[in-house]
């Protein structure tokens, strides 16, 4: 069985440095104003729910590369 990896050591760098950085990181679909998603928004909504109200987000629509390797990295 010959194990192809989709997401470069750059990328897995750039993900471990931003997930040990940040107390409470979300990779969702849009943003918390606008998700583009029914999963985000309802993340979104429980965070607020829990009294999270500053977290930081990043829409993974924007990039296709981080997208796809988050998949692996997770």
């Amino acid at each position: 069985m010959i194990f192809k990896r989709f997401i470069s050591t750059q990328l897995k760098q750039q993900l471990d440095k931003l997930v040990k950085e940040e107390p409470v990181l979300v990779f969702m679909k849009g943003t918390p104003k606008t998700p583009q998603c029914g999963f985000s928004r309802a993340v979104c909504q429980i965070l607020e729910i829990q009294g999270l109200h500053k977290f930081t987000s990043i829409d993974v629509l924007q990039d296709e590369k981080l997208r796809s390797g988050l998949k692996e990295y997770t």
